[in-house]
């Protein structure tokens, strides 16, 4: 019985996976003859695909056709020459990237990406590339680049360049190896293995320098015109050079004592709006209403009837309608730099201005001008801190106020603090009308 009923199922399932044998050694025939495709030619999802022997095997390859197109081309065809063909076209191919140096590939996909950055980073991103990434592989094959030469190429720069720089290199270097593992150049990005991410780069901010007060109300006091203006503005409110250059009449209402902050200048290239990622995210802001006292409105007053009241920027190199500071470089080696020689005070860098003001505004005593505009009386709450970031244009509750701009070192802890208060506050002798009537 057990017999019977075995071979009763061999020969049940036996002829059912015959008949599954035939339809599938036939299949490709019967879809040639519903197509009307010569032998040898096959319809896959309306695609002309052609078969052959090569290295012992049966290979399928795609003719690059449409079925619908290409019946009478078939039908007119060598089928073997056409399978020999595409064989060889495929070889060339994969020679070709395997002969692809890295130069060629880097130099296309920077290229390419390059409407994701701005000018001045696509100059930084290609110099890097050429510069640094190709004094080590200049004549490597994409695909033959390893995980050991990025791991001692990461060493190397690890010993000769800043940990920012080095954050850079290898970021410019990991999106050209991600590119190219994305276009099968390579079976996998050398950055995504352990090894590499292991090497670890010192991405702590800068030293933070920033002006004592004392030299503050020096500079303050000895500077003049459009530079007292601009110094004034920088020390006091914290606003970035970049933006001061940007600055525009038509954005300053003396009336209201307010100024408009639209946008920044740096190193010639104009930024109007935040600084942001290609995605949105705001990297700077640059965009925020600044409140300024009754003797920065004068002062400003001052500044526009001696001669800029004709032109567009609140700071012009020649006072022409339309031309504006393109960098603070200038400013720094021509003005800024004498001054500071001329009163005795050493160069920090006209940058630290906005330290040097955030610093006095969270420091000891009384602040420069967000706690005189308060109560004139130095607060160490959280509040303090979060008016102070909405000022700036800092993201409430950021880190980066505190561990990027406030220094403590240059804060006064001598008697000299208390004189250098008193000089201050001559310079904000007129209250605000809110102060007038409390």
């Amino acid at each position: 019985m057990q017999h019977n009923s075995a071979e009763r199922l061999n020969q049940k399932f036996g002829k059912l996976s015959a008949a599954k044998k035939d339809v599938v050694s036939t299949l490709g025939d019967e879809m040639a003859k519903k197509s009307n495709l010569p032998k040898g030619f096959y319809d896959r999802a309306g695609r002309l695909y052609v078969s052959g022997k090569h290295e012992g095997k049966t290979v399928y390859l795609n003719t690059g056709r449409t079925v619908k197109d290409s019946i009478a081309w078939a039908n007119g065809q060598d089928r073997q020459q056409v399978f020999l063909n595409l064989i060889v076209e495929k070889e060339e191919k994969e020679v070709k990237k395997a002969s692809l140096s890295l130069r060629e590939f880097g130099d296309s996909y920077l290229e390419k990406t390059s409407y994701k950055r701005k000018a001045l980073t696509q100059t930084d991103y290609t110099n890097i590339f050429h510069n640094i990434i190709l004094s080590d592989f200049e004549h490597f094959p994409v695909e033959s680049i390893k995980v050991q030469d990025i791991e001692a190429f990461l060493w190397k720069i690890k010993g000769v360049y800043s940990g920012s720089r080095c954050l850079r290199i290898k970021s410019v270097f990991n999106r050209i190896l991600s590119s190219a593992a994305d276009h099968e150049l390579m079976l996998r990005n050398p950055f995504e293995f352990q090894d590499i991410k292991d090497i670890a780069f010192d991405s702590s901010p800068r030293e933070k320098i920033s002006y004592s007060r004392i030299e503050i109300l020096r500079m303050l006091e000895a500077s003049e015109g459009w530079l007292k203006a601009f110094l004034h503005l920088g020390f006091v409110y914290a606003i970035r050079p970049g933006e001061l250059l940007h600055i525009q009449w038509k954005n300053v209402d003396l009336k209201e004592n307010v100024i408009y902050l639209k946008g920044s200048i740096s190193k010639g290239e104009v930024t109007n709006g935040n600084a942001c990622t290609p995605d949105g995210k705001i990297i700077k802001c640059h965009v925020r209403t600044i409140k300024i006292f009754n003797d920065t409105a004068k002062l400003l007053k001052e500044h526009f009837l001696s001669g800029t009241c004709n032109t567009d920027y609140m700071f012009s190199p020649t006072g022409s309608k339309n031309e504006y500071w393109t960098d603070i470089k200038s400013i720094n080696e021509n003005h800024f730099q004498p001054l500071l020689k001329e009163i005795g005070v050493e160069y920090k860098e006209l940058r630290t201005m906005r330290n040097s003001s955030i610093t006095q505004q969270l420091g000891e005593g009384r602040s420069f001008a967000f706690n005189h505009m308060l109560s004139g009386q130095m607060n160490k709450d959280n509040d303090t801190l979060r008016e102070l970031q909405k000022e700036v244009g800092h993201a409430v509750g950021s880190d980066v106020t505190t561990s990027h701009y406030f220094d403590a070192n240059s804060l006064d802890h001598t008697g000299e603090m208390e004189k250098a208060e008193e000089e201050y506050k001559k310079l904000f002798s007129d209250k605000d009308e809110d102060d007038k009537s409390a």
